[in-house]
């Protein structure tokens, strides 16, 4: 069909048509792309509460190397006090075997000098007796002495101030 004015309507149907099918190919790529962008959003949300809980899990376990780097520390500690109570422990024993064997010295030197002073005491002792032992027999024989110049004697003897012995 041909007109008048010079409008082709074959070529206006045509173009009608050519658009009429851009533009449902363009709704049908519009849906497409808000599917996509739904799906793309729905995406994004679950990708933020798989963040969410991956940070949740990421706290929990700096928190848990926190703690296990605070329990090495302080084991680390423990173990350096222990050693020093270990080091401390040994040179007590060491002082106390020292100690023990210098008051084995003291004890032999103490034996030793109570043995010596023992054979002193003895013979001084016994030197004593023989002095006392001495005297006494000394004493005894003053005393027969005496007995003897007292009934000997023929006068009143006084002692004392008393008789003791009257011719």
């Amino acid at each position: 069909m041909s007109s008048t004015k010079g409008i082709d309507l074959d070529k206006v149907v045509e173009e009608f048509t050519s658009l009429h099918r851009l533009h449902e190919k363009l709704i049908q790529e519009k849906e497409g792309l808000e599917n996509e962008v739904a799906l793309l959003q729905r995406e994004y949300e679950s990708s933020m509460e798989r963040h969410a809980g991956t940070m949740k899990d990421f706290k929990q376990a700096q928190e848990m190397v926190t703690k296990l780097q605070n329990m090495l520390k302080l084991k680390c500690n423990l173990e350096d006090e222990n050693q020093e109570h270990k080091e401390k422990v040994t040179n007590v024993i060491d002082e106390l075997a020292i100690t023990r064997e210098e008051h084995k010295l003291a004890m032999t030197m103490s034996e030793k000098k109570i043995e010596d002073l023992e054979v002193n005491h003895k013979q001084e002792i016994d030197e004593l007796l023989e002095t006392t032992t001495a005297r006494s027999k000394l004493m005894q024989h003053y005393l027969e002495l005496d007995y003897l110049f007292i009934f000997s004697t023929k006068e009143p003897v006084i002692f004392n101030g008393r008789i003791v012995a009257n011719g």
